[in-house]
């Protein structure tokens, strides 16, 4: 496949995406190693948000996140 800079690879993507072409990823994991990082916290926080609108209390979501309830307050306050 040819790639859009002209060059012949096989697109095999990466641990995150399996398609370099069709990445949703603003930017290529192996050009910044914070894109999984950023996406894995992104994935957790919006985890920890559907569990605070299921209705957990701060303390349960520290427990259950391995959190402190401050750092857990400042997710859900976004």
């Amino acid at each position: 496949m040819k790639s859009p800079d002209g060059y012949l690879h096989q697109d095999v993507g990466c641990d995150i995406y399996p398609r370099c072409l069709d990445c949703p990823l603003p930017k290529c994991r192996f050009d910044n190693n914070l894109g999984r990082a950023r996406l894995e916290l992104k994935t957790r926080n919006a985890d920890i948000m559907l569990h605070h609108q299921a209705g957990e209390d701060l303390g349960q979501l520290a427990t259950n996140f391995g959190l402190s309830k401050r750092t857990i307050l400042r997710i859900i306050s976004r």
